[in-house]
C-alpha cells in the first residue's frame, strides 16, 4: 500500500498518460509513414524520444500496466530495430573488412622472398635488400624481423575475424596462394598439423611457418655449396648467431632439428671443422640435458603448493551460484573460454582476495625486447603474465658459458649450445614462480587485434591464439597477471630471485610492457 502523497503522484501519472494517448497514436502514425519510405535513422529517432518519455512516466508502474501502454508501438519497433541492426551488421562488415585489409600481411610474398634470397645467395653468396649486398647470416636477420612483423599482423588479422564471426559474418577465407608453398621452392618441411576445427587463417599460417622453416634451410644449403672450406668456421659462428634468436621464438623443436642438421652440413663443407663440431656436440649435449633435468627438479620443489597461473585464474573466477557469477558458469567448465557472465566489477571484485597475494606459476616466459624493463609469461588457457626484467642471473650464464667452453675468442659449436646462451643473456626462462600483485581484465579481441609488434612475441613465432569458431567473441575475455618473481627456470639452471628496491614501482609502467 503506498502512502496517500505517491498515490497521488501514480494517479497524476496515469491522468497524464490517459491524456496523451492520442498524441502517441500519432507518433505510430509518422513511424508508419517513415518506414514505408525507409527513413531508419529518423524513424529510430522518433521512436527513441517517445519511448524516453513513456518509459519516464512508467517507471513506477507494473510491467503489465507498462505493456498495455506500449502495446501500439509494438509492430514498428520491431520493424525499426532490425532494419537498423542489420543497417549497423552492414556498416560494421565493411569497417571491418577495411581494416582487415589494411592489417593483411602478404604472407607468400615473405615466402617468395626468402626463396629468391636463397638463389641469390647460392649464385652470389650475397642478397640484395634496398641496394645493399647482405650476406646468408645477414640476410637471416633480416627475414626474421619480417617473420615478425607478418606474425604480429596475422594476430591482429585473426581478431578481426573474430569479430566478424561474432557479429555474423563470414570471415575471409584467410591468404589464400597454395602455389607460394610448393615444397620445391622453400624444401621439403611439413607444416604442423592443424585440427579440424582451425580457421582457415590459421591453417595457411601453419603452412606459411612450414615454408619459412624449408626456406632458412634451403638458404643455409645454398651457402654452404659454393664456400670455400677456408670460411666455413668464420661462416658457421655467424649463421648460429642468426639462429639462436630465432630458434628461441619457435615452439616446434622440429624446426631446431632442421636448422641443426643444415649447420651440420655446412660444418662438413670443411672435413676438419666437421670433427670439431660434431665432437663439440658429443661433449655438451649430454651435460645441456643434465642441466635441464637439474633445473626442471628445482623448480619441482621450489613450486611447493603453488598452482599454474591458469588454475589460480579459473579457481578465482569460476561462479558459485548463488553468491557470485563469475568468468566460468560452473565447475568443470570448458576453461578455454572464460567470458563476461556478470558485470566486470561484480566478477573482479570478490575475486581478487582469491588471486592478490597468491603465490603461482608460469611457463615459457620471454623478453620482449633486449632492453625491455619486463618479460611476459606466454598466452596460454586465457593467462598472460607480466614480470620486471631484467633479472639478476649473470652468475649463472657465466657459469653456463664455463661448462660450453664459451669464451670471447671460442663460440659455441652448435645451435643447442648457442640457444641456450643467448636465451640465457637475453633474460628467457622455461617457468618463473612468484607472488599476484596485480590482475586485469581484458578483452580478447581488443587484446589481440591492437597487439603491438614487439608484443606479438606472447605468443610463439609459429603460433597463433587460435579459438575460432567455438565461441562467440564478443564477451570473451582473458586475464593480464603482475607478478613479482621469486625463481626463475632456465632450461640450463635455476635461480632464486631477491625482491628488488622498487618491486612495486616496477608494476605501475613501462613503455614496454604489454597493455
Amino acid at each position: 500500500t503506498l502512502f496517500p502523497t505517491s498515490q497521488k503522484y501514480i494517479d497524476g501519472l496515469r491522468q497524464k498518460l490517459a491524456k496523451q494517448a492520442p498524441a502517441r497514436a500519432n507518433v505510430v502514425g509518422r513511424l508508419e509513414q517513415l518506414i514505408q519510405q525507409q527513413k531508419w535513422e529518423a524513424a529510430e529517432k522518433m521512436l527513441d524520444d517517445a519511448s524516453v518519455l513513456i518509459y519516464t512516466d512508467t517507471t513506477f508502474f507494473h510491467s503489465s500496466e507498462t505493456a498495455v501502454i506500449l502495446k501500439p508501438f509494438e509492430q514498428v519497433t520491431a520493424a525499426i530495430r532490425t532494419a537498423m541492426l542489420n543497417k549497423r551488421r552492414q556498416i560494421a562488415a565493411q569497417l571491418l573488412a577495411e581494416r582487415r585489409q589494411k592489417l593483411a600481411f602478404d604472407l607468400p610474398g615473405l615466402v617468395q622472398q626468402v626463396s629468391a634470397a636463397a638463389d641469390s645467395i647460392g649464385a652470389t653468396g650475397t642478397f640484395d635488400s634496398d641496394g645493399q649486398p647482405l650476406s646468408g647470416p645477414q640476410t637471416l636477420t633480416l627475414l626474421a624481423g619480417r617473420w615478425d612483423e607478418a606474425h604480429a599482423s596475422v594476430i591482429r588479422v585473426m581478431a578481426i575475424d573474430w569479430a566478424r564471426h561474432a557479429n555474423g559474418y563470414d570471415s575471409a577465407a584467410g591468404y589464400d596462394a597454395a602455389a607460394a608453398y610448393d615444397p620445391s621452392l622453400v624444401g621439403e618441411v611439413a607444416a604442423p598439423a592443424t585440427s579440424d576445427s582451425a580457421s582457415p587463417l590459421s591453417q595457411e599460417y601453419a603452412k606459411f611457418t612450414a615454408a619459412m622453416i624449408g626456406g632458412i634451410v634451403r638458404l643455409i644449403d645454398a651457402d654452404a655449396q659454393r664456400l670455400p672450406a677456408a670460411e666455413i668456421e668464420s661462416r658457421h659462428a655467424e649463421y648460429l648467431a642468426a639462429l639462436s634468436p630465432i630458434s628461441g621464438q619457435l615452439a616446434d623443436r622440429q624446426a631446431l632439428s632442421a636448422f641443426s642438421a643444415a649447420l651440420d652440413r655446412l660444418a662438413a663443407k670443411s672435413p676438419a671443422f666437421g670433427l670439431q663440431v660434431k665432437y663439440y656436440g658429443e661433449a655438451t649435449n649430454e651435460l645441456l640435458r643434465w642441466r635441464q633435468r637439474a633445473a626442471e627438479a628445482m623448480a619441482r620443489a621450489a613450486t611447493g603448493d603453488a598452482r599454474p597461473i591458469e588454475q589460480q585464474m579459473y579457481d578465482a573466477t569460476v561462479s558459485r551460484p548463488p553468491d557470485y557469477t563469475g568468468l566460468f558458469p560452473q565447475v568443470n567448465a570448458d576453461r578455454r573460454y572464460p567470458a563476461l557472465l556478470a558485470s566486470s566489477p561484480q566478477i573482479l571484485e570478490p575475486a581478487l582476495p582469491n588471486l592478490v597475494g597468491q603465490t603461482i606459476t608460469a611457463s615459457d616466459v620471454t623478453r620482449l625486447a633486449g632492453n625491455s624493463k619486463y618479460a611476459i609469461a606466454r598466452y596460454q588457457l586465457r593467462t598472460y603474465v607480466n614480470t620486471p626484467a631484467p633479472m639478476d642471473t649473470a652468475g649463472q650464464v657465466a657459469e653456463l658459458k664455463a661448462d660450453l667452453f664459451v669464451a670471447e675468442s671460442q663460440p659455441p659449436l652448435t645451435l643447442a649450445a648457442a640457444a641456450a646462451i643467448h636465451s640465457a643473456e637475453r633474460g628467457d626462462f622455461d617457468s618463473v614462480g612468484g607472488e599476484i600483485v596485480g590482475a586485469h581484465l581484458e578483452g580478447v579481441i581488443t587484446r589481440f587485434a591492437s597487439l603491438p609488434t614487439a608484443a606479438a612475441w606472447m605468443l610463439p613465432l609459429d603460433r597463433l591464439p587460435d579459438e575460432w569458431p567455438q565461441q562467440p567473441s564478443l564477451n570473451q575475455v582473458l586475464m593480464r597477471f603482475d607478478v613479482q618473481p621469486t625463481w626463475v627456470q632456465h632450461r640450463c639452471f635455476f635461480q632464486r630471485i631477491g625482491p628488488p628496491a622498487n618491486a612495486q614501482a616496477a608494476h605501475n609502467g613501462g613503455a614496454q610492457r604489454v597493455q
